[in-house]
């Protein structure tokens, strides 16, 4: 079955939607998270980009708006954008509404902090007011957890298709909870495993989940494959795969998938920095390191090693032939200059072995040549990159 597309003939004439929500500022103890305010921008953009996104602008919800009165989506409130603080209220309210009115595609995001309890059980979802106490049975105040709020407004959603990002510490951790509703198709990605927590990001650029989903979903123009959810999976996890997390844990982003497959970003018509097709990545010859300023260094040829002692040797044994030719031979000689009784005249003797030895060279030379260029063949080894024009070897 082909992956659900809000572009196409399943998502035409639908509502879709896209509640997105920063928390950047904290108040109650926690650090404020200032790479946040950029990831708002870079989801819209994902989302919405010319030719490759699967949503248009009046789609988005945005939690806090860009500024007074500007990017003010639907069930923002007024004046958010004036401090950045997001409440949680208003992002419940945020979800319901989604959940009563969307029929299409579904996409919530959510950036900031996140906590669980010390079983590492039930992810809650921090905001600009939310304090933790010391009280064991309700520790939190002022948050979302996910296994009691989030997941059960989502798994009521009416929407084709509910696709949820988390980029926050113990992301992870929402996987124990993922319960989507019979027949519901749903999609979680967390920006990384059970446990871990994450860095907080560039305040100048952006979370570094986020930074890299942007990239992967803007940069299909010309691509010629879409960004399914399962692709991007892959993608993401390659993407994060040379980062480390804190206390130097490995980066490795988790999804729960319940349903066939969603698109998130379609291929564009061209355009530059376009991620190579699946498959199409630009190969790099087996067995050919590569070095400094990604150069490709060649391995020596193979046959060079017994190559370059016999052919110097031979070229030696030839060149003392041909010299030996030109040795004075002593000799009495014959009255009048004739030659002796069975000996052979100088003259042409010596041209007939410069004429051998030059013979001889000139095959050692080619055979030589025909052994470089054959790029060293090494039948029945694995691993072993085989030149186009040695393809019978």
């Amino acid at each position: 079955m082909p992956p659900y597309s809000a572009r196409g003939e399943e998502g035409r004439g639908k509502r879709h939607r896209a509640v997105i929500v920063g928390v950047a500022p904290y108040t109650g103890g926690r650090n404020d998270l200032p790479a946040v305010r950029h990831n708002l921008r870079l989801v819209a953009e994902a989302l919405t980009a010319e030719g490759t996104g699967v949503l248009d602008p009046a789609d988005l919800v945005l939690i806090p708006g860009e500024g007074e009165g500007e990017g003010k989506g639907k069930g923002e409130s007024e004046g958010a954008g004036k401090t950045g603080a997001v409440d949680p209220l208003q992002v419940r309210a945020a979800l319901r509404a989604a959940r009563d009115e969307v029929d299409g595609l579904l996409i919530v995001y959510f950036a900031g902090h996140g906590i669980v309890r010390p079983d590492g059980s039930d992810l809650h979802l921090l905001f600009t007011s939310s304090r933790v106490t010391r009280d064991r049975q309700h520790p939190f105040v002022d948050t979302l957890s996910w296994r009691d709020d989030v997941m059960p407004e989502l798994s009521k959603a009416r929407a084709d298709w509910v696709v949820a990002i988390l980029d926050c510490c113990f992301a992870g951790n929402a996987l124990q909870a993922f319960n989507p509703a019979v027949g519901q198709n749903f999609a979680l990605l967390t920006a990384a495993e059970p446990g871990v927590e994450i860095p907080p990001g560039d305040p100048s650029a952006g979370t570094e989940f986020t930074v890299r989903l942007h990239r992967l979903l803007t940069r299909r123009a010309g691509a010629g494959q879409p960004a399914t959810f399962t692709r991007l999976v892959t993608e993401i996890r390659e993407a994060m795969a040379p980062l480390k997390a804190v206390d130097g844990h490995r980066w490795i982003p988790e999804e729960r998938r319940h349903g066939d497959d969603v698109l998130l970003a379609v291929p564009g018509g061209g355009g530059s920095g376009a991620l190579p097709a699946e498959g199409e990545r630009e190969p790099r010859p087996t067995g050919e390191p590569v070095g400094a300023q990604g150069v490709v260094r060649r391995p020596s040829v193979v046959g060079r090693r017994w190559l370059r002692p016999g052919l110097l040797g031979l070229v030696h044994r030839v060149r003392r032939r041909a010299s030996s030719s030109h040795q004075p031979v002593r000799r009495r000689a014959p009255s009048l200059h004739r030659p002796a009784p069975g000996s052979v005249p100088r003259g042409p003797r010596s041209r007939r072995a410069r004429m051998t030895a030059l013979g001889l060279l000139g095959a050692v030379v080619a055979a030589g040549v025909a052994v470089l260029m054959s790029g060293g063949c090494r039948a029945g080894r694995p691993g072993t990159a085989r030149p186009p024009w040695n393809s019978g070897c």
